[in-house]
């Protein structure tokens, strides 16, 4: 005889009636632009999340490396790094292009492309935080892009056969990304002790004792 299901779609069913299940088109994102950019574009923070079409949530990149033991090849993970090198955000074009000077100048102000002359970073970082929503605008998590800079402002096609608004895209590098849930996820303490998931990191150092995960701070 067949082994049956451990689960069956009325279990799936009562599952989702119970909380949130987060929407692609549910979101929102925040800009802390650099002094400079604040100083000189005043609430463009506000309207660039009002004009954010699209957006990306960070993830992490395993570095596996094989190891040979005797004929077997096995895997081992040798790093971590946060994957926010690529995040790409796209905005609505606004009438007067206002958000697209915003990011010439934010690219400007890292790197003149007349003189060559560089900027402290201290002058250029930014962060970023990506927001999932409810359908009642409720914040389901938060991921914080740390010490972000501009990469690249893409081409702008334009076509007589394109009747859309024109779209922005910005590519925009991290050094780190935090994490933080709407509420404490609640795990089994015996496995899984400082998880990922059940806080969020410090903006300073992670640190990590004996093999165990790093303990995770509040979310600033």
């Amino acid at each position: 005889m067949a082994d049956k299901a451990k689960f069956k779609l009325s279990d799936f069913r009562a599952a989702v009636r119970t909380q949130h299940l987060p929407r692609a088109d549910r979101y929102e994102v925040e800009f802390n632009l650099p002094p400079a950019l604040r100083a000189w574009y005043p609430g463009v923070d506000r309207t660039l999340t009002l004009f954010c079409e699209e957006a990306q949530i960070p993830g992490l990149s395993a570095q596996v490396e094989p190891v040979k033991i005797g004929a077997w090849q096995e895997y081992r993970i040798k790093n971590v790094d946060f994957l926010g090198q690529e995040s790409v955000f796209t905005f609505i074009a606004d009438e007067n292009w206002a958000h697209r000077h915003v990011f010439e100048d934010w690219i400007f102000l890292a790197a003149n492309p007349y003189t060559k002359e560089l900027a402290f970073p201290d002058e250029i970082f930014g962060s970023i935080v990506v927001k999932s929503l409810s359908q009642q605008d409720q914040v389901l998590g938060e991921w914080k892009l740390i010490d972000s800079v501009p990469k690249l402002l893409n081409l702008i096609p334009v076509s007589a056969g394109s009747p859309g608004p024109l779209r922005i895209s910005l590519t925009v590098s991290s050094i780190k990304w935090i994490y933080k849930p709407c509420e404490p996820i609640q795990r089994d303490e015996r496995i899984n002790q400082g998880s990922v998931l059940d806080g969020t990191f410090d903006d300073g150092e992670l640190k990590s004792n004996k093999g165990q995960p790093p303990q995770r701070k509040p979310f600033i």
